[in-house]
């Protein structure tokens, strides 16, 4: 072999020799691209009969029946926002008629099971006073609420009750060490910040599920731009 051809291959094996340790040495670097987030709207169809039954949706009257009740939600092409498995409390209502109650979320899509027509049910004649009556008391609850950031407006059943951080008291009827038959109606607590994305919990004095309130409640920024709306006390 000649001089030039060795000269030639030693140069052929340092290009494969240095080829293989930068093929090794590389790092592939993987993005994951941040979806992008847009308020979509649904329309739940509302007929009752009778008609002319008030329409409430997380304690805010949206119109009277029948009604094309719209729910605006954040969505991708990835999916729904995870904020919308807040629960939302639908709840129709007519003087001398039994309330209707559910509670959905946009992402468990349960507003689907609601019937095209919905029969109110007339409300039971009372019966008449019982001989023997248990004795009530008046008992009184603290629910500690804090959030990140502070200063976020507190609302139960839509009536202001302070700003973050504070302690809500909520006083209910006891007997027999169980709360009265009245507190299983739903509360809704709601905390709302401009620039955030509501916070949003119903529950009962019986159930105790506000208990399930977090030691510290993490807002979630308002990506849509519009801010929150505070509702007004009632």
């Amino acid at each position: 072999m000649g001089k030039v051809q060795r000269v030639f291959l030693s140069i052929l094996i340092i290009l494969n020799a240095g080829s293989g340790l930068l093929i090794a040495g590389c790092v592939f670097v993987t993005r994951t691209a941040v979806p992008v987030y847009y308020a979509n709207t649904i329309t739940i169809p509302l007929k009752t009969s009778p008609q002319g039954a008030a329409v409430m949706l997380d304690g805010v009257k949206m119109g009277v029946t029948p009604l094309h009740l719209k729910v605006t939600y954040l969505d991708s092409r990835t999916g729904i926002h995870e904020s919308e498995t807040q629960k939302r409390l639908l709840r129709i209502e007519k003087q001398g008629y039994e309330p209707y109650v559910t509670v959905f979320s946009v992402r468990d899509k349960k507003y689907r099971e609601i019937p095209e027509l919905i029969r109110l049910t007339p409300e039971p004649e009372k019966p008449p006073p019982a001989v023997r009556k248990p004795v009530y008391y008046a008992e009184t609850i603290t629910i500690p609420l804090k959030t990140s950031p502070p200063g976020a407006v507190v609302f139960i059943d839509g009536k202001e009750r302070g700003i973050t951080p504070t302690d809500i008291k909520i006083t209910y009827l006891r007997a027999g060490g169980e709360p009265h038959e009245s507190e299983t109606r739903y509360r809704i607590l709601k905390i709302e910040k401009q620039g955030y994305r509501p916070y949003v919990l119903v529950f009962t004095i019986r159930d105790r599920s506000y208990r399930e309130i977090p030691e510290l409640i993490r807002l979630k920024p308002d990506i849509t731009g519009h801010g929150s709306e505070l509702p007004s006390s009632q």
